[in-house]
């Protein structure tokens, strides 16, 4: 019988000797009541498929297992193969049908602790490492850098854990594994610690956003160290930080709560004269700030260390006794025995030349007599307070109004030391209050000035001395006959007129000291009659403002005094002009006068002669020069010439007289006998009844023997043309007596004749062309009183023609004499019944008229 090779079912193999059918790589041979088939390999096992080498019909075992990856265990049909068995291997495959032990992979959470085909195994990862599974891994993924397993973690460390009651979990995800710890934190993918200062309590994947960020401890606190985990390691406070344990605790829960509103916060900073350097807060104070040694100061809040402790400007440290250490703050003292201090500048509280028992070696001098205010602010609590002022600065030192400062030598360290002044008189110092310490010096008055009073302080109080005028660039002293009073600040005021001063600046003070100079004297105008002779005032101010003129002629002035007068001579001498200062200067007769004996007394000049006074001529003795004021000097001779009887010219010498005894001028002389004017007429009368007529040979003898004293008038024939047959005829000497009238006072109804009393410089001596300058008037007139019988004439003028046809009024003489003055054919006036008629004279041919004056007068009366 021939055999029939029969064909394997699908999913098997033949073994080599083709005898046997076994199963493909992949399947495992299961039989079940009787009925085989190759089956898949389940997952989680291998099936290397049944030996293609067996021989002679492959039994069973031969045909194709499934073998656990775990160790290749035989797995048959009768084994329960779940997912359970195959997670507590810890080994499984990818998917069914594996055909090697290579195809076996650790689960997630599991890594191959070994890979032989009879001995791989699986094993849990280890904490802080994980496996995604499904790959041959020799070892789990360790956590990246500074990640790692949470310790509460509920993974399992062994397979039993992962089996009920506890189920615990596979490290197969890395993000919940690799977790950042507290105390630190994830950037840019790398972990890092959490700085000092900050904190981080949780654990966190690193997918969520709290993994990046640590919590910041409050403001002034940090930690002690990095990778701090909870917000009480913020304990530590930072220098100069002001904090107690209840303020901390209460920061680090806001810190804690992530209150990022802290971050913005300004900390308590320790406050002046306290420092910390940092740490935690003591116990037993509940405090951090420290008080500075000495009770001294910071520059700053929040001072970090005790050597930030030190002496602000304007203190020292007070201690009781040289070199002791204990002691107090204390402000500089402004004024010690007239001398002020400051101490400038901070200094270390360890300074020992800044220790001192009262300040004056600690704190810096500033000079002596210079004296020290309270003028920078205080620094010692910042310097917020500035009601609060020490000495902190050399500007602290000051000089007062009126005082100088000066350079006083150099200090041992170099620096320049002052000393103050009192500015001294005739100098001036600072104006105000002055502070600082710079070269001040007083500054001397303009020339000749002086100050009243030392420490002037202004250049307004240096004034003039008295004696002295001021004008800008200083003051001069005043010349003599001027004066200034003491800080007047004017120019030298020249004396009244008359008045002077002594040669001494010192005694030309005020007006009072203006006396009167020699050859003056004080004057009172208002005193008509003794204007040189009057009460003068007791009080010395009126006396110098009395009027001073100078002494006029006959009066002398000593000056000297403030109410020096002038002296009249004694008698009747008189001075050789004004402002004669002295007695011996009554060495002249007024006009008028002449010394008469050796005593040198002055008499009256007799009638006929006059004295003009002193005129400069200085001649010796009684000398009669002109002018020399000492002798009298007679009248000149005045010549008039009148046709003889034998028609010839002829001359008549007549004396000359003054209308009065005394007289000071040679205008007073007037002749005796004064032809009248040949403008006037030639004769007065032209009634010769009227007149006394007696025979006379010649005029001489009609001048000198027919008219008497009294006579007033005097006409002369000398009948040389007569009956026209040009011989001598008979001559006649007509005159009339007239009594002189010399009163002072002329009663109204008085008939009188005046005519005029001819100069004698004004009569000419020669031909008739010249007789007519003998009608010039001397401004003076004769007076007589008409003869009784005339007034019963109807009509008086046949005495002398009228020459106006109305008269004038008698009571206005004046008026009268000024019209008869200014006509030359005018020889006089009648005054009757009232009126006041001018007259002239008549013609008449061989007939020459003659004033005779009266005897020699001794009184001004005419």
């Amino acid at each position: 019988m021939q055999n029939v090779c029969e064909r394997c079912k699908p999913g098997y193999n033949t073994t080599d000797d083709g005898l046997s059918c076994v199963c493909m790589p992949g399947t495992w041979h299961s039989c079940v009541s009787g009925s085989c088939t190759c089956l898949p390999c389940d997952k989680g096992m291998f099936c290397p498929g049944g030996w293609r080498q067996a021989k002679n019909y492959a039994p069973e075992d031969q045909k194709g297992q499934r073998l656990s990856c775990e160790q290749a265990t035989v797995v048959d049909a009768a084994s329960l193969i779940n997912t359970t068995t195959i997670r507590a291997n810890g080994l499984t495959t990818k998917s069914t049908g594996a055909k090697r032990p290579q195809d076996c992979v650790p689960m997630p959470g599991f890594y191959l602790a070994s890979t032989g085909r009879n001995s791989q195994k699986a094993a849990l990862c280890p904490k802080s490492t994980y496996s995604p599974g499904y790959g041959r891994i020799r070892q789990c993924l360790k956590c990246q850098s500074g990640t790692e397993e949470k310790p509460d973690a509920n993974y399992a460390a062994n397979v039993t854990d992962l089996l009920p009651p506890l189920n615990k979990t596979l490290r197969v995800n890395r993000t919940d594994v690799c977790q950042v710890g507290p105390g630190r934190y994830l950037v840019q993918n790398v972990v890092r610690d959490c700085p000092a200062g900050s904190f981080r309590t949780s654990w966190s994947q690193t997918t969520e956003s709290s993994s990046r960020y640590c919590f910041t401890c409050p403001p002034g606190v940090t930690t002690n160290s990095t990778r701090a985990t909870n917000q009480t390691a913020c304990k530590v406070v930072a220098p100069g930080v002001s904090m107690n344990m209840s303020t901390l605790e209460s920061a680090q829960l806001q810190a804690l709560a992530g209150d990022n509103s802290l971050a913005g916060n300004d900390v308590a900073l320790c406050p002046y004269g306290t420092y910390f350097p940092g740490g935690v807060i003591d116990s037993t104070t509940n405090t951090t700030c420290l008080t500075c040694p000495f009770n001294t100061t910071t520059q700053f809040l929040g001072a970090a260390s005790i050597n930030d402790c030190q002496i602000p400007p304007g203190y020292y440290i007070q201690v009781a006794a040289p070199g002791a250490t204990m002691g107090n703050l204390t402000t500089c003292p402004t004024n010690v025995s007239g001398q002020g201090y400051y101490r400038s500048g901070w200094t270390s509280y360890t300074d020992i030349t800044a220790r001192d028992t009262n300040g004056t070696t600690a704190c810096t001098a500033c000079g002596a007599g210079i004296l020290s205010d309270l003028t920078d602010i205080d620094e010692l609590g910042g310097g917020n307070d500035t009601s609060k002022l020490v000495a902190g600065s050399s500007y602290s030192c000051y000089i007062q109004a009126g005082w100088g400062m000066v350079p006083a030598g150099v200090a041992a360290d170099q620096t320049l030391q002052y000393s103050a002044v009192e500015c001294s008189n005739n100098t001036y110092g600072v104006a105000n209050r002055t502070y600082g310490l710079q070269s001040t010096p007083c500054k001397p008055c303009q020339r000749n000035l002086i100050t009243l009073q030392p420490a002037s302080t202004n250049y307004t109080q240096c004034v003039n001395p008295a004696g002295f005028g001021y004008s800008p660039g200083g003051a001069t002293v005043c010349a003599p006959g001027t004066y200034t009073s003491q800080g007047s600040m004017q120019g030298c005021i020249a004396c009244p007129a008359g008045r002077t001063t002594a040669d001494n600046a010192t005694l030309q003070t005020a007006i009072t000291d203006c006396y009167v100079m020699p050859g003056y004297g004080v004057y009172n105008g208002t005193n008509g009659t003794s204007p040189w002779n009057f009460t003068t005032p007791v009080d010395t101010a009126d006396k110098a403002n009395l009027t001073v003129m100078p002494c006029p002629v006959g009066y002398y002035g000593e000056g000297g005094q403030l109410d020096s007068k002038c002296v009249q001579c004694n008698g009747t001498r008189t001075t050789q002009g004004e402002m004669s200062s002295s007695v011996d200067q009554c060495n002249r007769c007024p006009a008028g006068f002449e010394f008469t004996n050796s005593t040198g007394s002055c008499s009256a000049c007799p009638a006929g002669k006059y004295q003009p006074g002193y005129l400069g001529n200085d001649a010796p003795g009684d000398t009669p020069n002109f002018g020399a004021g000492l002798s009298c000097l007679t009248c000149p001779t005045t010549l008039s010439v009148y046709i003889s009887s034998n028609g010839t010219e002829k001359e008549f010498n007549s004396t000359g007289t003054t209308y009065r005894t005394g007289a000071a001028s040679r205008d007073e002389c007037i002749p005796k006998v004064a032809q009248l004017g040949i403008d006037v007429g030639t004769k007065f009368f032209d009634n010769d009844t009227l007149l006394d007529s007696v025979g006379a040979s010649d005029f001489e003898t009609c001048i000198t023997a027919a008219c008497t004293d009294q006579c007033c008038f005097v006409q002369f024939d000398y009948a040389y043309r007569k009956n026209g047959t040009g011989g001598p005829g008979t001559q006649k000497c007509r005159f009339k007596q007239m009594t002189p009238v010399t009163a002072t006072s002329i009663a109204s109804t008085s008939n009188l004749v005046y005519y005029k009393m001819l100069p004698s410089d004004a009569i000419a001596a020669a031909s008739l062309g010249k007789v007519e300058a003998k009608a010039m008037s001397s401004g003076l007139y004769a007076r007589c009183a008409l003869p009784t019988d005339w007034a019963a004439l109807s009509d008086t003028d046949q005495i002398g023609k009228r020459l106006l046809a109305a008269a004038l009024p008698a009571t206005d003489l004046a008026l009268c004499k000024k019209r008869c003055d200014m006509m030359s054919v005018c020889w006089g006036f009648t005054v009757k019944g009232g009126q006041c008629m001018l007259r002239g004279g008549f013609d008449e041919q061989d007939v020459r008229s003659f004033f005779r004056n009266p005897a020699d007068s001794t009184t001004q009366g005419w």
